[in-house]
């Protein structure tokens, strides 16, 4: 459902002048019809990431309307989230056997992988672009800023 807003807005210039300024904007509602509620977190080109409330959070793609949504909750996932969208890939973290994990995503749930280093105690992903991602993982007792190619195996601390 798209909306369109016009009217006058009134404009105040340096000498206390009012003018009268239109302004033009269009709202896309994006929550499917079978969500309590949903966010969106990032946008590139034309797919937009977030999260749709269902009886969880789950990470959640469009391409511009509701009827687009795609549920991009892995298997196993209490609950997850997108974050960052570029180039076909999706990353956020999906929260699986209790810890939170640094998600990569192709524009399926099947197509989840898991970024966490090897024993990091829960990692988030929050951009991604040209074939990397970057977020944070906790490794050591601490959080730590974190870079992938893909792969958990790829993780730069």
């Amino acid at each position: 459902m798209k909306y369109k807003l016009r009217g006058p807005i009134l404009t105040t210039l340096a000498f206390g002048l009012i003018v009268p300024a239109v302004a033009q904007w269009t709202v896309t509602r994006l929550q499917p019809p079978v969500s309590q509620y949903s966010r969106g977190f990032g946008v590139s080109d034309d797919q937009q990431v977030g999260r749709v409330a269902l009886a969880s959070d789950h990470a959640s793609l469009w391409s511009g309307t509701a009827k687009s949504w795609v549920d991009l909750n892995p298997v196993g996932s209490a609950q997850s989230e997108a974050n960052g969208v570029s180039g076909g890939q999706q990353v956020g973290y999906a929260f699986i056997g209790g810890q939170i994990r640094a998600s990569l995503l192709s524009g399926t749930a099947a197509s989840w992988v898991d970024l966490s280093p090897a024993g990091s105690t829960g990692s988030r992903a929050w951009g991604v672009s040209g074939g990397q991602q970057v977020g944070s993982a906790g490794v050591g007792g601490q959080l730590r800023a974190s870079m992938w190619s893909g792969t958990a195996a790829s993780w730069v601390d």
